[in-house]
């Protein structure tokens, strides 16, 4: 065999594979980002993306930037590192829980660890504040709970809830519980609020803070109903917990949390705050099946800062579409009785506009101004 024509064969084998390689990438994984003269070289129509890398260079380069490392990000796809998630409450709560097991799952599909970072404090809207500084790069991301929507018209804030985010997702809705000690008198929501009326100032109750959606909850009984109630705001469901089964309030509202609690026996239910009787709490009736049209809605859901990109969120919104049917989170929402609402970036956002205008009104109705 003549030497020089066999080494000569082996370069030009390597190049078609490398080549076919490239072609399969290009067609098959849309976030890969090859240089357009290459894709034109290798015949595949991606113009859209030729237009946007056009557009990239200009601005790196009118910046004096390098365009080398934009490539590098580009080609290795999103996401190629870990993401950070914060969820505005204290570690061990119910909403971290739930949170942790979803970024578990969500991380097995991503391929990438999702760590969680939390941020209490502000009314929950210590997430919403970091997206302001962030990059809008899906590497740092914020649980978005109802009370961001809450809290703009209750006292100044630095942000502003829908135009400085990028919703993605929402995954979950809480259920808000108005419990009593087991030996209490009260019986009923009726007996709760002729108490209050006959003995003004008589009855107490603790939630997880003000402003939250269970002050908000007792807010809305006392004007539908006169009667006065003294809320005692504690740091979250499980101080406002501890001190009910210790009886230093007469009743509580809480949040999902309390499902082991009345399992046991150790606290007793007098109503939920949802349109109909939730599943995790087949035997608690509804405020509006005792007389009383009180309602609150909390849905839970991510965003990142203003800015995402679509290829982002609708990767981001696949991997939550799979960690919602992950066997190891679901049975983590049973244990705490947890209802699983998925919704995309298009409706979760429409939820978003819907839930600030509505939070105005309400909060006008009940006085918490």
């Amino acid at each position: 065999m003549n030497g020089p024509q066999s080494k000569g064969k082996y370069p030009l084998v390597a190049l078609q594979a490398v080549l076919s390689y490239l072609q399969s990438s290009a067609r098959h994984c849309p976030s890969v980002r090859l240089p357009c003269r290459l894709l034109q070289f290798l015949h595949i129509d991606n113009s859209d993306n030729c237009r946007r890398q056009d557009a990239k260079t200009r601005m790196v380069t009118e910046h004096g930037g390098t365009i080398g490392s934009l490539s590098d990000e580009c080609c290795m796809g999103y996401p190629n590192r870990p993401i950070t998630l914060i969820v505005p409450y204290g570690a061990g709560g119910v909403t971290d829980v739930i949170t942790r097991s979803l970024a578990q799952a969500m991380s097995l599909h991503l391929k990438q660890p999702i760590v969680i970072e939390n941020k209490p404090g502000a009314g929950a809207s210590m997430g919403v504040l970091d997206m302001k500084t962030a990059k809008p790069d899906g590497y740092r991301l914020t649980l978005t709970p109802a009370g961001i929507f809450r809290q703009p018209y209750i006292q100044k804030v630095n942000y502003d809830p829908v135009n400085d985010l990028s919703f993605i997702s929402a995954f979950m809705e809480y259920d808000f519980i108005l419990a009593v000690p087991p030996k209490s008198p009260f019986q009923t929501v009726s007996d709760l609020v002729a108490h209050s009326k006959k003995e003004g100032g008589s009855i107490d109750y603790g939630s997880a803070g003000r402003y939250s959606g269970n002050h908000v909850t007792m807010a809305l009984l006392e004007q539908r109903t006169g009667a006065q109630f003294i809320h005692v705001p504690y740091k979250g469901d499980a101080e406002a917990t501890n001190a009910l089964l210790a009886e230093h309030n007469k009743s509580a509202v809480f949040g999902n949390t309390v499902l082991p609690y009345l399992t046991s026996g150790k606290l007793r239910a007098l109503a939920i705050a949802s349109p109909h009787r939730a599943e995790a709490f087949p035997n608690v009736p509804t405020f509006k099946e005792q007389g009383y049209d009180i309602v609150v809605p909390s849905p839970l859901g991510f965003a990142g800062p203003r800015g995402l990109t679509t290829d982002v969120i609708r990767k981001l919104e696949e991997a939550v579409q799979v960690a919602l049917k992950d066997k190891n989170f679901q049975q983590t929402a049973a244990n705490y009785g947890i209802r699983t609402q998925y919704l995309d970036n298009k409706a979760y956002t429409a939820l978003a506009h819907r839930v600030f205008s509505d939070e105005k009104a309400i909060i006008a109705s009940i006085g918490l101004e």
